[in-house]
């Protein structure tokens, strides 16, 4: 059976400086990094919110570091469907035969 969080809609989003994995990924350090995103301070597309919902030209989450910005404000359903999405590739990550050489294309020995 396809795992529930594959009929979530989604995204693939390049990995940018701007965000709490920018020091793993600094070519001097390079280490294999990974996320999930479930929006921030950016503002909603017409494009994003036809298969995402919501209203365009809308902040992605309101409460990106206000002060509503708390544990109170978690949607349950949303944090288990991420929960359930990193599982899943963590899983198929564990699985592979040459992880090391899937994560670092071959560039170091393990």
């Amino acid at each position: 059976a396809e795992p529930l969080f594959r009929s979530v809609p989604y995204k693939l989003l390049p990995f940018t400086t701007g965000s709490d994995y920018a020091s793993f990924i600094k070519s001097d350090v390079d280490i294999p990094a990974g996320a999930l995103a479930t929006g921030a301070g950016g503002m909603k597309t017409v494009e994003e919110r036809k298969v995402f919902g919501g209203f365009p030209n809308a902040a992605l989450d309101t409460c990106y570091h206000q002060l509503c910005d708390t544990v109170s404000n978690i949607d349950e359903v949303v944090l288990s469907q991420m929960a359930d999405a990193a599982a899943y590739t963590l899983q198929q990550l564990m699985m592979m035969d040459d992880l090391c050489n899937y994560l670092y294309n071959g560039t170091i020995t393990c």
